[in-house]
């Protein structure tokens, strides 16, 4: 996959292709209308608060409103960076429409994992092995 050359997130600086070579990246896919992705993403930032430093996880939602998707963040805690009207990157990454919609990125760009749907907070907290071995199962 070639990372784009400049990924925007709400409140950040924008992420660098070369910012995907630091370590494997968790990023799903998801919306703020969608129930399933709510539990999925307070899993997954339990996920990123517990292995930060060690393995970026990145929300790309499908939404485009930046106040609705800071209001989201906020109320629901989420630690980690989002990117807004993600669709040029999912397309990128998959065909499916399925949200939720997971993968693992390693640091050289190839996917390890793609994972539609909701997962449960033990198969997201599994996903922390990708950090504590780097980019190798």
């Amino acid at each position: 996959m070639v990372w784009p050359q400049r990924l925007e997130l709400l409140d950040m600086p924008p992420m660098g292709a070369q910012s995907f070579q630091t370590m494997p990246t968790v990023l799903v896919f998801f919306s703020i209308a969608c129930p399933y992705c709510r539990r999925h993403n307070q899993r997954l930032n339990k996920l990123a608060l517990q292995n930060s430093g060690r393995l970026r996880v990145l929300g790309a939602a499908s939404d485009t409103d930046t106040g609705a998707l800071r209001h989201y963040r906020d109320s629901q805690g989420l630690a980690f960076p989002i990117a807004a009207g993600a669709h040029a990157l999912r397309e990128q990454v998959t065909p499916r429409r399925v949200i939720p919609f997971t993968a693992v990125i390693a640091r050289d760009g190839k996917f390890n994992e793609r994972i539609p749907g909701e997962m449960t907070e033990e198969d997201i907290l599994g996903l922390a092995r990708w950090a504590s071995t780097g980019d190798q199962q």
